[in-house]
């Protein structure tokens, strides 16, 4: 795997700058979390704060929130690209170790001037001592572990620790010196007994840890720390059950558990005429930002199905029998057609509500085939008004129309008529020709951004994602 560039002059500029940190936990996995595929758990000393944070600034990271459920004071999230490669990394900024139950961590151990204390340098980056990990992670483990966890390995009959876990574990007991992990012990303000730690790597060292001993290892680790609680646990079991409600109504009703930006997000269109990659760059950078990130993205084109266009058509078959044409038959169908079309109207301008909703949410949005005024004089427009009998219809669209506010961004794919009818041929020749003269006659404005996409598409991706990332 090859390291993001944007982690190694992170740390490097921290260390350059004498920024006290190190990344504390699931270290096996660190050469992935060099290389974004998982996230970098860092804890920082409160003290050099500001440094820590005027760097991430400098280097265009960007501060990011997570959903009320899982969000822990002194426990920040930051989110950086990096430009080389595309990909984006995830830090878990700690100023504090709080550890617990996932979603309802409630213990903070006084321990981050211990863990910054005789660190390791191993790839450039930081890392506590192998002993201090090794302690941190018993107790972690033990906490973690739910009741209804030991009763479906019971059920099941696995072992009390997933395999992810114990892997881990043995990883971490394969460079272990007890000797190191006594004094390291005595050095700690966690007062938890030697015996405690001796007891469980024994257990799985002898692969005998049974869901009896990780219970009764709860259950005592539990008397030990209850003084670093910082809820009381009838408050954590109140949290817990509104927490896995919450979820299901969020879940239910399409919200993103993911994370979003403080102030609010941001709203971007991606247009394109057919066969310009469009519908593939708005589908990649979803992929691409939806990792961490709460993203929605909005289809402003015709419905691929729509109950109210199957009633119309069926209401139109007899007057379009029977026209010959008639202007009397006509009318009936054109009264229709202006339904629909003011449908249509209404339904972008529902959706434009919806993408200004969860810009101010936090929530990066893209819309694709949006609506913008520079089609609407086209004989038939791309995505625009299109009823033009005068009258209270046109009105109508038109005042619709006009609610439609530009994106924050709009990003304007632009290549010529020859490129783009080898990539699709499947269309009209010369409406093909109109709509491509129409999106290529658009000049650069302040929200509007042209993308030459005759380039490679791997090309025009990265382009466009540089300047999504700069417009956050």
């Amino acid at each position: 795997m090859n390291n993001l560039l944007i982690v190694l002059e992170l740390f490097e500029q921290w260390s350059d700058n004498n920024v006290n940190y190190c990344h504390w936990k699931s270290n096996q996995h660190l050469a992935e979390a060099l290389s974004g595929e998982t996230d970098l758990d860092i804890l920082v000393d409160r003290n050099d704060a500001r440094k820590c944070e005027e760097i991430l600034h400098r280097l265009n990271f960007r501060r990011v929130v997570s959903p009320f459920w899982c969000r822990y004071p002194n426990i920040y999230d930051w989110i950086g690209f990096d430009p080389e490669s595309g990909k984006l990394c995830h830090i878990h900024l700690h100023y504090k170790i709080i550890i617990g139950k996932k979603n309802i961590k409630n213990i903070h151990l006084p321990i981050e001037s211990w863990l910054l204390t005789d660190k390791r340098l191993h790839n450039n980056v930081y890392l506590p001592e192998h002993e201090k990990e090794l302690i941190i992670f018993i107790i972690r483990v033990t906490l973690k572990t739910s009741i209804f966890q030991l009763l479906n390995s019971s059920v099941k009959r696995i072992s009390p620790l997933p395999q992810n876990i114990q892997q881990e574990c043995n990883w971490l007991l394969s460079s272990y010196n007890e000797a190191k992990l006594i004094s390291a012990l005595s050095k700690s303000d966690i007062k938890v007994p030697l015996s405690f730690f001796i007891d469980f790597i024994e257990h799985i060292r002898n692969n005998d840890l049974t869901i009896a001993k990780v219970l009764r290892a709860k259950i005592f680790i539990r008397s030990f720390l209850g003084s670093f609680r910082l809820k009381s646990d009838f408050y954590v079991f109140l949290r817990w059950i509104y927490v896995h409600l919450y979820l299901k109504v969020i879940v239910y009703f399409d919200q993103s558990t993911k994370k979003t930006f403080p102030d609010h997000g941001q709203y971007f269109a991606i247009v394109g005429s057919d066969g310009s990659g469009k519908t593939t760059l708005s589908s990649d950078i979803k992929k691409w930002l939806s990792w961490k990130v709460a993203l929605k993205h909005i289809y402003f084109g015709l419905p691929k199905r729509s109950v109210l266009l199957r009633f119309i058509n069926l209401f139109k078959l007899p007057f379009i029998y029977l026209s010959g044409g008639s202007p009397l038959f006509n009318k009936p169908i054109v009264f229709l057609d202006n339904i629909w079309w003011l449908y249509i109207a209404y339904r972008r301008v529902r959706l434009h509500k919806l993408c200004l909703k969860y810009r101010n949410l936090g929530y990066i949005v893209i819309a694709e085939r949006f609506p913008l005024k520079e089609f609407w004089s086209m004989s038939q427009p791309m995505d625009g008004p299109r009823i033009k009998e005068q009258g209270l219809f046109l009105k109508w669209e038109q005042n619709l129309y006009n609610k439609i506010q530009l994106p924050d961004k709009i990003f304007v794919l632009q290549l010529s008529i020859e490129e783009i009818r080898k990539r699709k041929d499947n269309l009209d020749f010369y409406i093909h020709q109109r709509k491509v003269k129409a999106i290529n006659s658009i000049k650069p404005k302040k929200k509007y951004l042209l993308i030459n996409a005759e380039q490679p598409y791997e090309d025009v991706l990265h382009f466009l994602k540089s300047n999504i990332w700069k417009s956050l």
